[in-house]
């Protein structure tokens, strides 16, 4: 059986302790791959999934385009994630709105099972047509 501590001198040690960048770097991430391959075996499992789509400005003043995934399986019952958050540094047009899409819904398996995709109606959204 282990031996459980309860000083609390071993907690404040664990506290101080630095870790060198690259352990934090890779344990980012480890965690973000996690993230990602959750997200493609849920969406292995779905039957549909529509995305949401809404820019914003961060403090930086930087344009950031983030899509969430609704998920629906064959059973009705839903999931909603945020599959990423993309800065759009250059430009907001269209093109570089549909590449960000792209570029993330390809890394969950592609448009296959994408049934719509839902903005929040701003004309940098929707174009001006």
């Amino acid at each position: 059986m282990p031996k459980v501590f309860r000083d609390a001198t071993i907690a404040d040690k664990f506290e101080s302790a630095s870790l060198p960048h690259q352990t934090i770097q890779r344990s980012a991430t480890d965690m973000g791959e996690q993230s990602e391959n959750l997200l493609v075996g849920l969406v292995e499992k779905s039957t549909y999934f529509p995305l949401c789509l809404d820019e914003s400005t961060d403090q930086a003043d930087v344009s950031q385009l983030l899509i969430f995934l609704h998920i629906i399986h064959e059973d009705f019952s839903t999931k909603e994630e945020l599959l990423n958050v993309c800065d759009l540094c250059s430009t907001t047009k269209g093109k570089d709105i549909f590449e960000a899409v792209k570029n993330s819904v390809d890394k969950i398996g592609g448009f296959n099972k994408c049934s719509a995709i839902v903005t929040d109606g701003a004309p940098v959204m929707t174009g001006r047509n």
